[in-house]
């Protein structure tokens, strides 16, 4: 089986690409479901990033068109409950999912902890889900709950 290759693009797109919004990250494709460069040989796809501004510490693209709010973490009694054990854990990996999801489940979002006061902020649909931390050995720190909107 071939492997496929990903090269991300992060100049503007080319000025024949027609997309409606450009703040969100797309995908190049033309009438022959496909937009590469002439020199992308063993390249099978290209993503087009778009400059990435900042809002809560992560990329305003994430809130994807305002269908993801961001939750600060640093309000929740359980997280701060729990930041004198990230602070010795060192840098930590926070994981949502949600209730129903199997334990192999992509997150629905991660961040990284590196300074458990000033973590990043979620960014969440409305729902109910299930927070952990794990350190570096994917032990458990801290897992709680959060409900987002609603």
């Amino acid at each position: 089986m071939r492997t496929c290759l990903i090269r991300a693009l992060f100049q503007a797109p080319r000025s024949d690409v027609r997309h409606h919004d450009r703040l969100m990250p797309f995908v190049l494709q033309s009438a022959e479901s496909s937009f590469l460069p002439e020199e992308a040989k063993g390249i099978d796809i290209a993503v087009a990033h778009p400059r990435a501004r900042y809002e809560n510490n992560r990329p305003s693209w994430l809130s994807t068109g305002g269908w993801r709010k961001p939750v600060p973490i640093d309000q929740l009694p359980e997280y701060r409950a729990a930041i004198p054990r990230l602070r010795s854990a060192g840098t930590a990996l926070l994981q949502v999912f949600r209730p129903s999801d199997r334990p192999d489940t992509v997150p629905v979002d991660q961040i990284l902890i590196v300074d458990p006061l000033k973590p990043a902020a979620l960014m969440l649909s409305d729902g109910d889900y299930r927070v952990r931390v794990v350190d570096r050995d994917n032990n458990v720190l801290v897992a709680f709950h959060v409900r987002s909107g609603l």
